[in-house]
């Protein structure tokens, strides 16, 4: 489905219905955000990972899924990630080129790599708060 010209009165939750002749089914509702800018957001995470997806040592940490909408390549070397509202720069990227449209896992694992590649690990963000923030 592709959702045009969208303003941000409109985001909210909605349903989608499929029907035929016979019947119809109506999905749990999907919250839709209309994001202001064109830059990356973070789309999913997983608290208490039970090794669905696992880090490149094997282990299930706890993850972070980003998307970045374009139109650009977006340079995350002065992003962060936090749990923490008062300390916004809790755990940096290291300098790593994010493609358009595509996404990035961040596992959250304590190890604190900082090789670009298919996935970062911060140092201390804990999966256990309320609220992550990119």
């Amino acid at each position: 489905m592709s959702l045009q010209n969208l303003q941000a009165q409109q985001a909210g939750r909605y349903f989608a219905t499929v029907s035929d002749a016979s019947h119809s089914v109506t999905s749990s509702p999907a919250v839709l955000n209309v994001l202001s800018a064109w830059s990356p957001v973070i789309t999913e995470f997983m608290a208490q990972n039970d090794g669905g997806l696992l880090d490149e040592d094997g282990d299930a940490s706890d993850w972070i899924e980003l998307f970045n909408p374009g139109p650009d390549v977006v340079d995350l070397r002065d992003w962060s990630l936090t749990d923490d509202p008062f300390n916004l720069t809790k755990w940096h990227f290291p300098a790593t080129n994010f493609a358009v449209n595509s996404y990035m896992i961040v596992f959250a694992s304590g190890k604190n790599r900082a090789v670009p590649a298919f996935h970062f690990t911060p140092a201390s963000i804990s999966m256990r708060t309320a609220a992550i923030w990119l």
